[in-house]
């Protein structure tokens, strides 16, 4: 095979994309070193494979509609499937090829990229998404404070419950700003305010577990429920209990 007729072999070999060039019965002829690193193969390895070697047995017939659609169009993808890499793992990858014409005989050239980090990427951000509308939706308000004592993030149930006006706290704000904010309007009763705010700041420096209950100056009773974190902070879960205290 002669790949100076199509493009420089030492374009070829630098190519930050995996190409591989193969025969329709699946034999390789040629791999560049990217294609080569993509399935953990050296280049002296990869060569001596066949294309059905390194592709799992459940996209055979994807595989087959996509020769299918090169023998008719002469080329085939994008499409997205798996290699088989050396250690046995799955590799997601990109896929597109056409067929090339090389004494007398088709070869199939595929352009092959990793896509592991970008489908790693999406599949993380659709669960940062999922827990935030989950976050965002919980009956209870909930409130996650770390080792500074700084209120890292709460969601809009926590400002409900706590009756906190939704443009006074922000994340990132120090925990004793919420905790001076309820002393300062009667929340915890009479006394001195910087005593109250000292006390409450210092039994969530504690992280001790705890479940206590506190009713509001206008007969609101909220069930709290403190659990330790594991990076020294502290998550608390707020539930307005007032229908059910009135009931009992």
């Amino acid at each position: 095979m002669n790949k100076n007729d199509y493009l420089d072999r030492d374009l070829l070999e630098v190519l930050p994309i995996g190409l591989a060039i193969g025969g329709m019965d699946g034999q390789l002829t040629y791999e560049n070193p990217a294609f080569a690193a993509i399935i953990g193969y050296s280049v002296e390895e990869a060569v001596k494979l066949t294309y059905w070697e390194v592709t799992p047995k459940d996209y055979e017939k994807q595989e087959l509609e996509q020769l299918a659609s090169l023998e008719e169009f002469r080329r085939y993808g994008p499409y997205e499937k798996e290699y088989l890499h050396k250690d046995g793992h799955r590799i997601p990858v990109r896929l597109s090829g056409v067929l090339i014409k090389e004494n007398d005989q088709d070869m199939i050239w595929s352009s092959v990229e990793d896509i592991s980090i970008s489908k790693a990427t999406n599949e993380l951000a659709a669960k940062t998404e999922l827990l935030e509308t989950t976050f965002e939706n919980m009956a209870d308000g909930i409130s996650l404070v770390d080792a500074d004592l700084k209120v890292q993030a709460y969601n809009r149930r926590f400002l409900d419950v706590q009756r906190f006006p939704p443009d006074r706290f922000h994340p990132g704000d120090p925990f004793e700003d919420f905790v001076r904010f309820n002393v300062e309007r009667g929340e915890y009763g009479p006394g001195d305010t910087d005593s109250l705010v000292e006390n409450y700041v210092e039994r969530a420096r504690l992280c001790d577990p705890s479940l206590f209950e506190r009713t509001s100056p206008d007969g609101t009773a909220i069930e709290i429920r403190r659990h330790p974190l594991p990076d020294g902070g502290v998550g608390t879960l707020y539930s307005d209990i007032t229908d059910r205290k009135n009931a009992e």
